[in-house]
């Protein structure tokens, strides 16, 4: 697997499809107004107190996306570069019980959605892919027994990978664990 982290960009490939996105704030403006940033927001997913997601669309590929955007109020210098180390690991932990991560920045320009600005200049984001079955809590109480299994253990492979890795998930608990198809 290539390296896709590098200093100034983030070379992304997705299902034969690249894209580039800026990672330290380069210029991501045309200056004809029209914004350079490769998504386009769809809707709201979620939102917590650290970050909103959003079902997003490449724009070149019309391919769905989640994107992340964090809240970076009050974080310092050494707290953005933890994002992007800790963002880096996770990428590379790749395991199909694993959220695929295909990138990240820092927006260098404004974005608006339905007249609101929803990234901000110097907002962090991080790009994954867009896991269309839910989470584990909206599902509560409708699995039986064989898909709570399948779904625990599925949970534990992927724990055990990023453990292996030497990460550790802060915030596991139902409303963090998607459901796809593939486990």
């Amino acid at each position: 697997m290539p390296n896709l982290f590098r200093q100034s960009t983030v070379d992304v490939c997705l299902n034969r499809l690249s894209f580039t996105l800026d990672v330290f704030g380069g210029e991501m403006s045309s200056g004809n107004g029209q914004s350079n940033f490769p998504f386009t927001f769809v809707r709201l997913l979620g939102k917590g107190t650290s970050a909103q997601v959003w079902l997003a669309r490449h724009r070149a590929s019309d391919h769905d996306v989640a994107l992340k955007v964090f809240n970076v109020q009050g974080r310092s210098s050494n707290q953005v570069e933890e994002f992007f180390r800790e963002t880096r690991f996770v990428a590379r932990a790749a395991h199909r019980n694993i959220l695929e991560v295909w990138g990240y920045g820092r927006a260098s320009e404004s974005v608006e959605f339905g007249g609101e600005v929803v990234l901000a200049v110097d907002q962090l984001y991080l790009v994954s892919e867009y896991v269309s079955g839910g989470s584990l809590d909206a599902h509560a109480g409708e699995l039986d027994w064989t898909q709570t299994r399948a779904v625990l253990t599925d949970l534990l492979l992927g724990l055990a990978r990023i453990h292996a890795r030497g990460i550790v998930h802060l915030d596991l608990k139902p409303a963090n664990v998607l459901l796809s198809e593939r486990g």
